[in-house]
């Protein structure tokens, strides 16, 4: 909460946050001030945010994507908090889903949908699954850094059967990496 703009001014202004917290607009304070005191680095650069909406009313993020920010001040703030974590998950999507079309040419592998960080494949086969796998948690080059993501895979026919893979029965390699198949 704290992360995406959410402070005790924030918390003051929805009566059921404020209910979920015993101690209230106090101990919100309290606990946003100890969670900054722990991570001095997120303060810092949440300030280096909100000066920079304030003077220019746009941001970049790191792959170069541009957003202009209009409203109050504290709706622009809290979007400029948000902004730069909201599109580079996006960017990084992106990458990795050309990365796996560029990896399954021969159709038998076709993206149906994403909302947010998730999105549906159909495969033929359920080893090009875990190929998808492998690719999607290839590291991602994000401001002359390299960054890894652990991904996380469900199957079924439908989406109200998606589940776990099944474990492994036969084992097969996928580039340098042993991957099982179920």
């Amino acid at each position: 909460v704290i992360m995406y703009g959410g402070s005790p001014r924030t918390v003051k202004m929805d009566p059921i946050l404020l209910d979920l917290v015993p101690g209230g607009r106090r101990q919100i304070e309290q606990m946003a001030q100890r969670w900054f005191q722990q991570h001095p680095k997120v303060l810092a650069w949440r300030q280096a945010i909100a000066k920079e909406v304030q003077a220019n009313g746009r941001l970049y993020n790191w792959a170069g994507r541009l957003r202009i920010f209009m409203g109050h001040h504290h709706e622009r703030v809290r979007a400029g908090w948000n902004f730069p974590i909201q599109s580079g998950a996006a960017d990084i999507i992106n990458q990795a889903l050309v990365a796996a079309e560029g990896a399954f040419p021969d159709a038998e592998c076709r993206i149906i949908g994403q909302h947010h960080d998730a999105f549906l494949v159909e495969f033929r086969r359920m080893e090009r699954v875990f190929e998808l796998q492998r690719i999607m948690e290839l590291a991602v080059l994000i401001d002359r850094r390299e960054f890894s993501c652990p991904v996380k895979v469900t199957v079924g026919p439908s989406w109200g059967d998606l589940r776990p893979p099944p474990r492994a029965t036969k084992s097969y390699e996928t580039g340098s990496t042993k991957r099982t198949r179920g």
